[in-house]
């Protein structure tokens, strides 16, 4: 007998509908069994995820006060 492990959501309706984009777009599977797919059974992942995303703003602040070329990049790249 498997188990699947129980996770838990935390996070509002308009952040799970992205988490799926983003797993639809990652998955490298049609069974589920792709990294994409394994993660959320991580209860710790799904936790780090909506942590980072959390504090996003902050980070992008703090990390990227200067105006450099490179920090640009970057930005607009986070900034998708």
């Amino acid at each position: 007998m498997h188990l699947v492990p129980l996770v838990i959501w935390h996070g509002d309706l308009a952040e799970a509908y992205q988490l799926a984009a983003a797993i639809q777009n990652n998955c490298a599977c049609a069974t589920g069994h792709c990294g994409a797919h394994q993660a959320m059974l991580d209860q710790r992942f799904i936790n780090g995820i909506l942590f980072a995303r959390s504090i996003r703003e902050r980070l992008l602040r703090e990390e990227f006060k200067c105006k450099s070329p490179r920090s640009e990049t970057w930005r607009s790249l986070l900034d998708g």
